[in-house]
């Protein structure tokens, strides 16, 4: 991306991408076909000068036989709830919504809170 420059996420995936393509024995010239950039752009990726875009890292990750989250540190990774979280906070907030219900109902049969 133009005039943005490039961060520490950057510095280490260009790290990454270095050492995935060196133990893959590739040379910079296949893989900047792969992502159709020149070898002096994949050169700055690697680094770390240049920020990677986000489509390129499957074509690496195939090109190197690799996950996607190996470009990626584990503290960087989003995590995803699963559904047993998603569930249990359902849960959570269907009982609390319910005591909620619960009191104004109260409140109401006490006079409260007006029904007109």
């Amino acid at each position: 991306m133009a005039g943005k420059s490039a961060t520490e996420i950057d510095q280490r995936a260009g790290d990454r991408i270095l050492g995935f393509r060196l133990h893959a024995g590739l040379s910079r010239r296949e893989v900047a076909q792969a992502l159709e950039v020149s070898t002096s752009q994949l050169k700055k990726y690697e680094d770390g000068v240049n920020c990677l875009k986000i489509n390129q890292i499957p074509i690496l990750a195939r090109l190197f036989n690799r996950k996607i989250e190996d470009f990626f540190d584990p503290d960087e990774r989003m995590s995803v709830p699963t559904a047993d979280t998603i569930n249990g906070e359902l849960a959570d907030i269907t009982v609390r919504l319910r005591r909620i219900a619960d009191r104004i109902e109260q409140a109401v049969r006490n006079g409260k809170i007006p029904t007109h």
